[in-house]
């Protein structure tokens, strides 16, 4: 296979790997997204998240206080607690949007809220908590416009000071943008200094891997529950936003920039399974069990994880986790800066990877060969994977590895295919190349014969086309099929005139002689078939023919030349070999010689009839001949009648 159809195959494996990926993207997205979970498994913070601590409503807080939701006061001192505590910032991953139902038996002045809803509105007025609140897409609630809403909802825009176009557009533009809300009472929205939005979804297959940090409502863009409780603890009064050229967007907190999608969601850099972040009781809180600055300058999320009350969420760690763990996800990684992302050029680098992926395959396959250059190609595979599945997710980001690895894989087999088909090629000439050798052997071979003896080397030509002619026709039968493939008969057929060429060791005064032979000449004449068998194994010898397809050919030469005259009740000779013990070649050549031999005229014997011929050969079935190959030699007597005038006119008939 020359370099040039090597590389151009390189070529054509990495561009069409390039358009299976662009006609299967979303099979291969599917792909990139297990990968995605598979590295940040690999790739896990193993520190414990500092600055985040969550207080959870479970099931011993349901059955030490009561069914949820608990009355505001109590919700209230749970607030106040950990604020007492030291917590920086508590965040109410809750929406409180209805009136306190516990209040019901002591009813307030209409638009004054209830007694338990105005002490919760007093922790809040704290400074340090942060409500949670909902957005609407659909249009079902009412917009931002409405006077009613807003008089009724009071949420908090994200403090944008800069909005920076650059080159990537309206970093604005592409955001979920909101058709409605749902939030807090008035009086509890009006109480607390910050607000977050609750809203996340899961990617289409369930699983939660990116939350939206940023919502456009109206005039204005909204901050996450998470994004509001850092902007709180932190004291951040202004942020920036700014588009990059690959239209995604970079948030700017201070000296932190935070990587997002155009959409405005972050990827979730999890830091590991539920439960990594610490964990308190809400009912240890209330009943003063909360170990000693256990949340001081902690962002506290309280939420729900009670059997039957929790948004449960699945991560790339866990199918059971808590839409509070999210939270918490999220803002560990705006407070420590350990985020990670899909860079805007990461999609240029990987069509640049994937178009060098497969002629470099094909390069390592020219320079070192087809087994070593693939063990290459795939080391080199294997270590971009665990680069991308270890090391570049720990830095930060993630660069899919399927279509370079898709161009070696197709590079690869393009390549064995093709070196097949080269093999293939190769071998199939230096069959014929062979082939041509063997039948200039045989056909100078047969020449020699006949400047011994024009009768012999006459009849050594004839007993080819004879010999194929039996030897296809034997090929149907049972005894026969395994052996006498298509190969083999050919080799029949093309050594078939060697048969005699023992001959040549023969004196002229018997081989020529033009009369019946004596006991003695006859023994000598007897003596051919181990002549040019001994020949035929001496030329074995010396050539040096060890190739499996070279035994196979000189066994059916040695089998042909030594035993064509060996009977099937073992009176014949050189060996007295019987029935099976006979090798099939020397069958065939026993019916094939003897009918040439007396349809042609020699100079001791005049030919007889191809009846006459018949006649005998079939009165040896069982005796001189193997009854199945005398019986495939009448089954192609016409054949035999049309070849017998072809090679020496006809003979005459009964």
């Amino acid at each position: 296979m020359t370099p040039r159809l090597t590389l151009g195959a390189g070529v054509a494996a990495a561009l069409l790997a390039l358009v299976i990926g662009a006609g299967a993207g979303a099979v291969l997205q599917g792909i990139d997204l297990r990968l995605y979970d598979a590295a940040l498994r690999m790739s896990w913070i193993e520190d414990p998240p500092a600055g985040v601590a969550l207080v959870v409503v479970d099931d011993s807080s349901i059955a030490i206080r009561g069914q949820w939701p608990w009355p505001r006061d109590e919700l209230a001192l749970l607030v106040d607690t950990l604020v007492a505590r030291g917590a920086a910032v508590v965040a109410l991953d809750m929406l409180l949007s209805e009136a306190d139902r516990a209040a019901a038996a002591s009813p307030s002045p209409p638009g004054a809220p209830s007694p338990t809803d105005a002490i919760l509105e007093r922790s809040l007025a704290s400074g340090r908590a942060v409500l949670g609140h909902a957005f609407t897409f659909d249009g079902s609630s009412p917009s931002e416009e409405s006077p009613s809403e807003e008089s009724r909802c009071v949420v908090h825009p994200l403090p944008l000071v800069q909005v920076r176009r650059g080159d990537g557009g309206d970093p604005i533009a592409n955001l979920f943008r909101a058709t409605g809300l749902v939030c807090a009472l008035p009086g509890l929205s009006r109480a607390a200094e910050a607000s977050g939005f609750l809203n996340a979804s899961p990617d289409r297959d369930g699983v939660m891997r990116r939350a939206p940090l940023l919502v456009a409502w109206g005039d204005h863009v909204y901050p996450s529950l998470s994004l509001a409780a850092v902007l709180q603890a932190r004291g951040v009064e202004s942020v920036g936003l700014k588009a990059t050229p690959g239209r995604d967007l970079r948030l700017i907190m201070g000296g932190l920039v935070v990587p997002l999608e155009e959409r405005g969601t972050m990827l979730v850099r999890y830091r590991g399974r539920t439960g990594t972040f610490p964990q308190f009781s809400a009912a240890d809180v209330l009943l003063g069990r909360l170990p000693e600055d256990a949340v001081r300058d902690q962002v506290v999320f309280v939420g729900v994880t009670a059997l039957g009350l929790r948004d449960a969420v699945t991560t790339p760690f866990d199918h059971r986790s808590s839409g509070v763990e999210v939270h918490a996800s999220v803002a560990a990684s705006l407070l420590d800066g350990r985020f990670i992302h899909v860079p805007s050029w990461s999609r240029a680098l990987v069509l640049l990877v994937t178009l060098l992926a497969g002629p470099s395959t094909a390069g390592l396959v020219l320079w070192r060969g087809q087994a070593l250059g693939a063990a290459l190609a795939l080391g080199l595979t294997a270590a971009i994977w665990l680069a991308v599945m270890g090391g570049s997710v720990a830095a930060g980001v993630f660069v899919s590895p399927v279509e370079p690895t898709l161009a070696v894989a197709l590079s690869l087999l393009t390549l064995m295919a093709l070196g097949a088909r080269h093999e293939r090629r190769a071998a199939g000439a230096e069959r014929q190349r062979r082939e041509r050798t063997y039948r200039f052997a045989v056909q100078s071979l047969t020449a020699l014969v006949e400047t011994r003896d024009q009768d012999t080397g006459h009849h050594a030509r004839r007993t080819s086309a004879y010999a194929a002619l039996l030897a296809g026709r034997l090929q149907s039968s049972p005894r026969f099929r395994e052996y006498l493939t298509a190969e083999r008969i050919a080799m029949i057929a093309q050594l078939a005139p060697l048969h005699d060429i023992g001959k040549v060791g023969v004196p002229d005064a018997v081989l020529l002689k033009p009369g019946p032979l004596t006991g003695e000449e006859l023994r000598e004449m007897r003596h051919h078939p181990e002549y040019g068998y001994e020949a035929i194994v001496r030329a074995e010898r010396e050539a040096g023919l060890t190739g499996e397809s070279d035994r196979d050919l000189l066994q059916v030469a040695k089998e042909l030349v030594r035993t064509h005259h060996e009977r099937w009740d073992g009176e014949g000779y050189p060996h007295g070999l019987a029935g099976e013990d006979i090798p099939i070649p020397g069958r065939i050549m026993a019916v094939v010689d003897v009918y040439d031999a007396m349809v042609q005229p020699r100079v001791y014997q005049a030919a007889i009839t191809h009846h006459e011929a018949m006649t005998f050969i079939l009165a040896g079935r069982g005796t001189a001949f193997d009854p199945d190959v005398v019986d495939a030699f009448l089954d192609v007597e016409e054949e035999l009648r049309r070849l017998v005038v072809r090679h020496a006119g006809d003979p005459a008939t009964a």
